[in-house]
């Protein structure tokens, strides 16, 4: 009898270390997400001293392909790519959405269309910035995504200099806590490699 009970907490004892682990994990999840939280790249006017050459903008939230022309109106770099443009949609009906002097739409915007998420926008704005001989761009997208998007490009060989621009953005709760594994698993990526 004392030795089927002792096999039977035997067999508990693994269970029991296994919730112990899940819950440690998550715990560590939340401090990290409330880290993640509270240190959110802010958004700043813009350095007006002088060219960074090429500005990039990662499609998606709002405000971000606004704040890139503003950038190239205010003579921060003298081409805009915006990378993750709809493939479906014509390159006319994207200029004529973008607000701005339509001259400089014209002349000095890029629509990438090659790039379906955050490492393919990385891997387009490199080989955009070198196409264009830059050696440093200026990167806009949501503040909450700021930091994957720096990930991702720190994941790919390149000697450009990166200079941030967030953009407030919006996020639901559910939506930052989604943004956040996905920060970690490219964190665990760039580790890897």
């Amino acid at each position: 009898m004392r030795s089927r009970s002792l096999h039977v907490r035997a067999k508990a004892h693994p269970v029991r270390r296994l919730l112990a682990l899940f819950v440690l994990a998550l715990g560590l999840w939340f401090l990290g997400f409330i880290w993640f939280f509270l240190t959110m790249p802010q958004e700043r006017p813009f350095p007006t001293d002088r060219s960074l050459g090429g500005i990039v903008v990662f499609t998606g939230s709002a405000g971000r392909i606004q704040a890139g022309v503003s950038a190239l109106e205010a003579g921060l770099g003298d081409r805009l790519l915006v990378s993750g443009v709809n493939a479906a949609l014509a390159p006319s009906v994207i200029r004529s959405a973008i607000e701005g002097d339509q001259g400089l739409v014209t002349c000095c915007i890029d629509l990438g269309k090659a790039a379906q998420n955050t490492e393919g926008n990385a891997k387009e704005a490199i080989q955009w910035a070198q196409q264009h001989g830059y050696d440093e761009i200026m990167i806009i997208t949501a503040d909450w995504h700021m930091r994957r998007s720096l990930v991702e490009l720190s994941r790919h060989t390149h000697s450009l200099t990166i200079h941030a621009a967030p953009v407030k953005g919006h996020v639901s709760v559910s939506r930052l806590a989604l943004e956040y594994s996905k920060y970690l698993a490219a964190c665990l990526r760039a580790g890897l490699e």
